[in-house]
């Protein structure tokens, strides 16, 4: 496993380095890595527990001269020492601020970097714009001393996708780097893109144990096709395939004679219509600028309560270090009465699951059975994703008949479901869990990584 050591750079022009003393016990011939930079040189052991390394191999590997501890991680098999894994985090949003360079979203990244930085990877945040693509590298913002500072790297060996919406992801700058990086670098990525809803539904419903999870679900309805699911049912969800954060959701009820009542939001507020037509209902609907064939259509299910509120879970399961799908967290979500979701942002109120679910035995094996289903869910997608996954957000819910249902699953989940203060720990584990599945990406892809320029020997 990598460990953090303090790190001294020696003016010099000769290439060597000295490894902590723990680390090697007698001078060898090693492969000394940092991203895409690649050196064999002549090690000896230092007297201290400190990486000491000369100027110029500083240079010639990219070490940024700011950085004052690193992560090592030593491979006597292959005879060879990494410094890192050097994990770039890509995202936008970025401010001309030192001291906050992502807004009102730099605490936020702050927080993740150091934890990072305890699961032993060396991590950075960095936007297309941050990239020379003639030297192949990245002056990116990274935590040193736990403060901001701005430092050019080489190219990282794995990237974490953070871009924060469909409308950004989708913008030529990001899909030029996404293909540069993976087609022509080999650089793997992970949350690569915001899932489409009619898609994962699409996918849940082939497999046997994940489409039992769903409710009655119809994919790009047309006018007649909808209208008979809305007769069918006595509560229709109509989702946009593209939607995010309960944005374009119509909750719809049958009232008298014929007519509907639907629930949604504008501008962060709840509106509500009723003595709706289909006419009237569909205009609604594409006033809202929402095409109904680009919409999933599924059955309203009667919720279990808790304090006479609907409640639903959050469900966060991320790869280890292994590539194996692990539970992180789990989290219940309490929506407000008449509100379409339980999302946070729409005044969802966020509890520990056991504070809903109880403690006794038969609580704990409900609460374990929909962890299964959740395995379930993780395990199907790996066969249409493979390692473009490393952490999935499956928000499950069970209905008044004590079944369990997949509602949503989310391909960039958010942490604010684990803002509780009994979910420090949960929370804790979701922000470190993406680094341990990078650090296995680095390992697969280790072989694979190209080398520029081409390695030297000393």
């Amino acid at each position: 496993m990598s460990q953090h050591f303090r790190l001294l750079v020696e003016p010099s022009d000769d290439l060597f380095f000295h490894l902590p003393k723990t680390l090697l016990s007698i001078p060898e011939q090693l492969s000394i890595t940092f991203g895409n930079q690649q050196r064999s040189v002549k090690c000896q052991t230092n007297t201290t527990d400190e990486l000491l390394i000369s100027q110029a191999l500083q240079n010639q590997l990219r070490l940024p001269a700011t950085l004052t501890e690193v992560p090592l991680w030593l491979d006597s098999d292959e005879k060879s020492v990494k410094i890192g894994p050097l994990v770039g985090i890509v995202t936008a949003g970025f401010m001309d601020d030192a001291n906050s360079p992502l807004g009102k979203r730099s605490a936020a990244f702050k927080q993740l970097l150091q934890h990072g930085i305890t699961t032993g990877v060396l991590p950075f945040v960095f936007g297309h714009h941050h990239v020379d693509w003639q030297a192949l590298t990245v002056t990116a913002w990274t935590l040193v001393d736990d403060e901001w500072e701005r430092a050019t790297f080489p190219f990282p060996e794995v990237i974490y996708d953070k871009i924060p919406n469909r409308q950004i992801e989708e913008r030529y700058e990001f899909t030029a780097l996404r293909y540069k990086t993976t087609k022509e670098l080999h650089i793997p990525w992970f949350n690569n893109g915001f899932f489409n809803k009619e898609d994962i539904y699409a996918k849940l419903l082939q497999g046997t144990k994940t489409k039992a999870l769903l409710p009655e679900t119809l994919l790009s309805p047309d006018r007649l096709s909808a209208e008979a699911f809305l007769e069918k049912y006595d509560t229709v969800y109509i989702k946009p395939s593209t939607g995010s954060f309960g944005r374009g959701i119509f909750y719809v009820t049958k009232e008298d004679k014929g007519q509907y009542a639907c629930a949604y939001y504008s501008q962060d507020k709840t509106i509500q219509k009723h003595g709706l037509s289909f006419s009237q209902l569909f205009a609604i609907i594409s006033d809202a600028g929402i095409r109904l064939d680009g919409c999933v259509l599924q059955e309203g299910i009667a919720l279990h309560k808790h304090q006479g509120r609907p409640v639903d879970y959050r469900v966060h399961m991320n790869k280890d270090e292994k590539g194996v799908w692990q539970l992180s967290g789990i989290a219940a979500k309490l929506a407000l009465v008449d509100n379409p979701t339980t999302h946070i942002k729409h005044g969802g109120t966020v509890l520990p699951a056991e504070h809903v679910l109880g403690r006794d035995a038969s609580k704990r094996d409900k609460k374990n059975k929909m962890i299964q289903q959740a395995f379930d869910v993780c395990q199907w997608l790996d066969h249409h994703y493979n390692e473009e996954i490393g952490e999935i957000g499956i928000d499950m819910a069970e209905s008044e008949s004590q079944q369990w249902y997949v509602i949503e699953v989310n391909s960039k989940p958010g942490k604010s479901a684990f803002s509780h203060p009994a979910l420090s720990g949960e929370l804790s584990t979701v922000q470190k869990m993406p680094f341990a599945y990078a650090k296995h990406l680095s390992k697969q892809n280790r072989k694979r990584m190209l080398t520029s320029p081409p390695s030297h020997t000393t």
